[in-house]
């Protein structure tokens, strides 16, 4: 089995934004609020692709595509 290292960013984002979220008063994490977050993410990213599909007339679906890309291309659109 591969082990992957995380990275310094990696671990910031969980440690300051996940682990309050999915983790118990003792900093176990709780599956239940993981399934939870994990449901809540995916309907995110779902509605986020179809904004993107939408705005960019189609050039751009894939949720994790950065900001400054689909506004650089709404922008060449409308101007």
């Amino acid at each position: 089995m591969m082990r992957i290292t995380l990275d310094a960013e990696v671990e910031e984002v969980w440690r300051e934004f996940w682990q309050p979220i999915v983790c118990d008063a003792d900093g176990n994490v709780d599956m239940d609020l993981i399934k939870c977050e994990l449901y809540d993410f995916h309907i995110v990213m779902d509605e986020v692709r179809k904004v993107y599909d939408h705005v960019t007339y189609g050039m751009v679906s894939k949720p994790n595509t950065k900001a400054e890309v689909v506004i650089s291309l709404i922008e060449e659109n409308y101007s």
